[in-house]
């Protein structure tokens, strides 16, 4: 689901999981992710098959939006952590309008970072890189 850019090596490409109910965000999160950086992005517009996905690979990092359908993200986050999968560990970037309920969710937990929507580009590049770093 991702496609190569000149931005990162080989050994530096990380893996990062997208979930996000609006497509468009997911498409444009990819692009953004792919031309600055290179990284290797899987992604689901359904928190469900998103599930699936935590649960069979090892990601750098999970993007993943707090409002959708099935599960809030801060629930996702919970079970992925609490749950079986390889994400344990998995630092967790929440690009939501609405990153409190989230934040409530999880407070305790480590390696948890808020973005709030509207995206703005730069923001979101320097935010992934810190988090990656």
């Amino acid at each position: 689901m991702g496609f190569p850019s000149e931005g990162a090596s080989d050994a530096d490409a990380r893996k990062i999981l997208i979930i996000d109910d609006e497509q468009f965000i997911v498409e444009l999160l990819e692009e953004v992710i792919c031309s600055f950086t290179g990284h290797e992005v899987k992604t689901s517009s359904q928190a469900k098959l998103g599930m699936e996905m935590a649960n069979k690979e090892v990601f750098d990092l999970i993007i993943i939006d707090n409002l959708m359908p099935v599960i809030l993200g801060g629930d996702f986050i919970l079970q992925v952590r609490n749950g079986a999968g390889p994400n344990k560990e998995t630092p967790f970037l929440v690009v939501s309008a609405n990153p409190e309920e989230a934040e409530k969710k999880v407070v305790n937990l480590e390696k948890i970072f808020f973005l709030k929507k509207p995206i703005k580009i730069p923001e979101f590049n320097k935010v992934m890189a810190d988090i990656l770093a």
